[in-house]
């Protein structure tokens, strides 16, 4: 599979991977931005393990539009070896393309020109 090429290959991509090793997969849409050519852009989850555990790990890529490429790699290859074998009462989130405007026009920041990973609301 490799890198991806382009922010709609990697979510394709990611989402044939987590439906493939049996998750449940939710996309949530961001209709007020486009991507670099025009495309639909929407933040991507695979979820296992139990709705109802009582503890949830959060693996997110693409925080860094062009660091995305790799994390959407990572997160891919893990996929590959089927599901993840999780402990009782843990749920494991996989968030794909967390900034998916940074990601598909290769910026670090939100189109408010953020940087996800260093402005953050605490409370």
């Amino acid at each position: 599979m490799g890198i991806p090429e382009s922010y709609v290959q990697a979510r394709s991509q990611f989402r044939a991977s987590a439906a493939g090793a049996g998750a449940e997969v939710f996309s949530y849409a961001q209709p007020d931005m486009t991507g670099l050519d025009g495309e639909d852009l929407s933040i991507d989850l695979a979820l296992f393990g139990s709705p109802k555990a009582e503890q949830a790990a959060i693996v997110f890529a693409g925080v860094h539009g062009a660091e995305a490429f790799c994390g959407s790699a990572i997160l891919q290859a893990w996929l590959a070896g089927g599901p993840p074998i999780l402990p009782d009462g843990v749920r494991l989130v996989l968030v794909h393309a967390a900034n998916p405007r940074a990601f598909s026009h290769m910026t670090r920041t939100t189109e408010n020109n953020v940087d996800l990973n260093r402005n953050f609301r605490t409370n």
